[in-house]
């Protein structure tokens, strides 16, 4: 009768430990798929970059219209990005609709690239 209710007990726990592994994998997986969707003003407000750009331009001015931030493979998209001339802004310069940054994570890792 003890060895039963030792079994039992084990085999509760095991149960108990799968559950909690599994809502925090499936939270992770929702959060990691979530939250790009509110990097865009974490992105823009941090970043400095196009004013400073926009200082360093001389007649010129760029716009990214979104950013965008995968966290599971770390890539960055800028969308809607223009470059205007201040004299004729219409049309823009350069119209690109999205130009994404990603990281390389094989050549970071083995130090080769291919």
């Amino acid at each position: 009768m003890r060895l039963l209710s030792g079994i039992e007990a084990i085999g509760s726990n095991a149960v108990k430990i799968f559950l909690v592994c599994t809502a925090a994998v499936t939270f992770l997986i929702i959060g990691l798929l979530v939250a790009p969707s509110f990097t865009n003003g974490l992105i823009r407000g941090h970043t400095e970059r196009e004013r400073e750009l926009n200082q360093k331009l001389v007649g010129y001015h760029t716009t990214a219209g979104h950013a965008r931030l995968n966290l599971l493979d770390g890539d960055l998209a800028l969308i809607k990005v223009l470059v205007a001339q201040n004299a004729h802004p219409n049309p823009p310069v350069m119209d690109i609709g999205s130009i994404t940054a990603y990281v390389e994570w094989r050549a970071l890792f083995t130090g080769c690239c291919f």
